[in-house]
């Protein structure tokens, strides 16, 4: 049951302050109820990853009114947090000679890298397909990724 998240996140609507605590136990309490069997993993894990995308979206999207706010009104804060707004400088390196000549030769080795790795990886499948052992070292790692179901 799905909505259960949704009653674990609406204790933010009651809280006058958002602390590690709180995140840290808005969290455990998810995982619990995954664990104990109460919310369907499968269901959780495709909830919790739309959720990332959509805030994360919202957030972009948002962020030059949150900026206009800040600066029109100069409240930045809200439950117990402080949006703290740093500069940060975009150097264009490229306009440096030398630091273009670097780029190019790090480039090329990046290149030659990157082929020799396909090179090796593509031997040591060619053997994993034939039965034999890879001439590397290698581990399996599963990842989840969530694709829409056309209907």
């Amino acid at each position: 049951m799905v909505s259960k998240i949704f009653s674990i996140l609406e204790g933010v609507k009651k809280a006058s302050r958002i602390t590690k605590a709180s995140s840290t136990d808005s969290v455990d309490k998810i995982v619990n109820e995954v664990i104990n069997g109460d919310i369907n993993p499968v269901e959780a894990y495709i909830m919790l990853d739309y959720l990332t995308k959509i805030t994360s979206e919202a957030m972009k999207t948002i962020k030059p009114n949150t900026l206009d706010y800040i600066k029109k009104e100069g409240e930045n804060s809200a439950f117990g947090v402080q949006l703290q707004l740093i500069a940060v400088n975009d150097f264009k390196f490229e306009e440096d000679k030398e630091w273009s000549e670097i780029q190019g030769k790090m480039n090329h080795f990046k290149d030659a890298l990157t082929s020799r790795g396909k090179f090796v990886k593509d031997v040591a499948l060619e053997a994993l397909k034939a039965g034999k052992e890879s001439p590397i070292n290698y581990t399996t790692s599963i990842t989840i990724r969530p694709t829409q179901i056309n209907d």
